[in-house]
């Protein structure tokens, strides 16, 4: 007994997907490990019963400005039944940073040394404190403890078109995060409609 054949509408959708798919990891392999602040673009679908996960790539540059980092390490706050929480330090415009332990806060200002090493001095604290990023690891370690970087996540949106002339804004299934881990790519769940599918990725007009 042969095996049956599956539809011609399912073979038409797995030769589209791979046909996307292959085109878009051409276009990444042209750039250089999300260092580029190129445009943003889609590198996968992931094909649920009812929704796809768009798998995007920022191709966000390393910065220091406009960065918050978040500690590995938790630790326990000063209020009973409170979770453990990490601490967080805010790089923002002008050199200032900002550096929450627990329930304080502290302030101070930050230079850059190289690409990846920065120095800090902050209110209350006789010396400053060194900060070294790892390209390899993606870690910030700053007064012995291990960071991950945290960038915003720009205002995105995923088109559909059915024939590539007509472009509509597909329903996100969740709201669009606020931060995401640099350098991972960024993934966003939008609702999966019946028929044959393109899908794109803009950037909202502010």
């Amino acid at each position: 007994m042969q095996p049956e054949k599956a539809p011609l509408h399912l073979k038409t959708t797995q030769l589209f997907l791979t046909w996307l798919f292959s085109a878009l990891v051409m276009q990444v392999g042209l750039a250089n490990e999300s260092e580029t602040n190129a445009r943003p673009e889609i590198v996968d679908l992931i094909i649920g019963e009812k929704n796809i996960d768009v798998v995007v790539d920022l191709h966000q540059a390393f910065r220091w400005e406009h960065t918050r980092y978040e500690s590995l390490d938790t630790f326990p706050q000063p209020w009973p039944g409170s979770p453990a929480m990490p601490y967080q330090i805010w790089f923002k415009e002008k050199g200032i940073l900002e550096w929450l332990q627990t329930d304080m806060v502290f302030l101070g200002n930050y230079t850059t040394l190289k690409t990846h090493e920065m120095e800090a001095s902050i209110f209350g604290y006789l010396l400053p404190i060194a900060g070294k990023y790892d390209p390899v690891t993606h870690r910030l370690t700053f007064d012995d403890l291990a960071y991950r970087p945290l960038f915003q996540v720009p205002d995105l949106i995923v088109e559909e078109s059915s024939d590539l002339n007509h472009w509509s804004e597909a329903t996100l299934s969740t709201p669009q995060p606020l931060e995401y881990e640099w350098p991972q790519d960024l993934s966003l769940e939008i609702q999966k409609k019946n028929g044959n599918r393109f899908y794109r990725l803009t950037l909202r007009a502010q």
